[in-house]
């Protein structure tokens, strides 16, 4: 930054220093610069472009209109949703959220009216990124906000699914693995499935997996078919998660990596094991230090970059303690 004042790339890594440091204030500060070459931007540029609004920045919303714009992973979208209702807690504000396609149903029975186009808008007179939203509670509060289960599952699908697993016998523990390939870190957050297989061998448990698409085929190149029920088929074949949300509600508890079913179950209320690698995104920073997104996780975090055996060997150790 001294060399290159305007290396916006550079304030916005700059951020992840500061949260790894708990210095919030500052973090929030140079998170902002996501904003200027990142995908986020190209959504303020598509807001530009489309509606007249100015970027809220903490003002007064009585009798406003304000547009949420999601962004980044779905995981991101879940987890910091709930800041739409502190606004709508504070403010006497309509509040928009406009977010894509294939996710805008885990929203809908939210106050707010859910968006997927820009197009034949009325009036907005104040539009913000969705993960901007923490930086100006914690400016005011200087804390973070509460969490809200705010997905409400089909509840004809949560009664298929309780019929489907009561076969059962013993407690059931759903799995996942793998995260969207295609995230830049996606190499040291998702964990190849054959680590798994000391897990798979405790006896006591039934094994399911929660692995949609890439990352399924994994159970069948480490033989583990007889070991690990393979839902890929059955699930989420129209909305994203719509199974997967019911079958957690049937699940004693949720062992996952550092992906988007781990928001999901942890806003759902499910016990829920993360395995974390060494050097995780800043919010598990936030997370382990004061327990203040989700109640009901259990991290378990990489002692060295890349060691998962050791993560697996205190897993299991919890699970043969603790059930």
């Amino acid at each position: 930054m001294a060399l290159d004042t305007n290396n916006n790339t550079s304030k916005f890594n700059l951020s992840w220093c500061y949260f790894a440091n708990l210095n919030f204030k500052n973090a929030f500060k140079f998170y902002e610069f996501r904003k200027e070459k990142t995908l986020p931007g190209e959504k303020l540029k598509e807001v530009n472009a489309k509606i007249k609004s100015n970027e809220w920045e903490g003002e007064n919303l009585d009798n406003k209109t304000i547009l949420i714009l999601s962004e980044q992973g779905i995981g991101d979208n879940i987890q910091f949703f709930r800041y739409l209702y502190w606004i709508n807690e504070k403010y006497n504000v309509d509040i928009l959220f406009y977010t894509d396609e294939k996710i805008s149903h885990l929203f809908k029975n939210s106050p707010f009216k859910i968006i997927t186009t820009l197009d034949n808008l009325d009036h907005v007179d104040f539009h913000k990124l969705l993960l901007s939203l923490p930086g100006i509670y914690y400016k005011e509060k200087n804390t973070f906000y509460k969490k809200i289960n705010y997905i409400k599952p089909n509840n004809d699908l949560i009664i298929k699914w309780e019929s489907k697993l009561k076969n059962y016998k013993k407690p059931i523990v759903a799995l996942n693995w793998q995260g969207d390939q295609n995230f830049a870190f996606d190499s040291t957050r998702s964990i190849p499935l054959s680590f798994f297989k000391k897990i798979l061998e405790i006896d006591k448990f039934s094994f399911i997996s929660l692995q949609k698409g890439f990352g399924a085929e994994q159970i069948k190149i480490n033989n583990l078919e007889q070991k690990l029920t393979d839902l890929s088929n059955e699930i989420d074949n129209n909305n994203a998660f719509e199974d997967s949300m019911s079958i957690l509600m049937n699940v004693d508890f949720f062992i996952t990596s550092d992906t988007a079913l781990c928001h999901l179950a942890c806003t759902l209320g499910v016990k829920t094991y993360l395995l974390l690698e060494n050097n995780p995104d800043w919010r598990w920073y936030i997370e382990k230090k004061f327990k203040c997104f989700y109640p009901d996780i259990k991290i378990i975090q990489q002692k060295e970059p890349g060691n998962w055996n050791s993560v697996f060997k205190e897993l299991k150790e919890n699970l043969n303690k603790n059930y």
